[in-house]
C-alpha cells in the first residue's frame, strides 16, 4: 500500500477503475496492475490477468476493494488500479514487481 499512496500523490500516474485501466492496457501502456480479490461477479475482471500476461506486466490481487480505495484516498471501493512508473517511487515499484515475479510466478 506504500506504493499506491506514493503514486496517488502524482496526477496521471495512478489509474483507477476498470474502464480506464483496461483502456490503458489495450493502448500498450505499462505499469503495475492491482486487482481486488473480493469482486463479485469475478467475470468483471477475469480477463485482466490474461491481458497483463500478454503484455508482460506484473499484476497482483489484494484481499479487499475497500483497502485499495483507502490507500488511494477514495471513499468508493476500487475494483482495479494501475500504477505507472515515476522517478519518486521507481525503486519501490521495481522492488514490488520483483517480489511479484519471484513469489507469485506461474508454475
Amino acid at each position: 500500500y506504500k506504493l499506491v499512496k506514493k503514486a496517488a500523490k502524482h496526477k496521471g500516474y495512478l489509474m483507477t477503475g476498470l474502464k480506464e485501466v483496461q483502456g490503458k492496457l489495450r493502448k500498450g501502456e505499462s505499469g503495475l496492475v492491482i486487482l481486488a480479490g473480493d469482486v463479485h461477479p469475478i467475470d468483471i475482471i477475469s480477463h485482466i490477468p490474461g491481458l497483463c500476461e500478454e503484455k508482460g506486466l506484473p499484476y497482483i490481487f489484494t484481499p479487499s476493494r475497500r483497502d485499495m480505495a483507502t490507500a488511494v484516498g477514495m471513499k468508493r471501493a476500487l475494483v482495479i488500479l494501475m500504477i505507472k512508473e515515476h522517478a519518486d517511487y521507481k525503486e519501490l515499484m521495481a522492488e514490488c514487481a520483483q517480489v511479484i515475479q519471484n513469489e507469485y510466478a506461474m508454475v
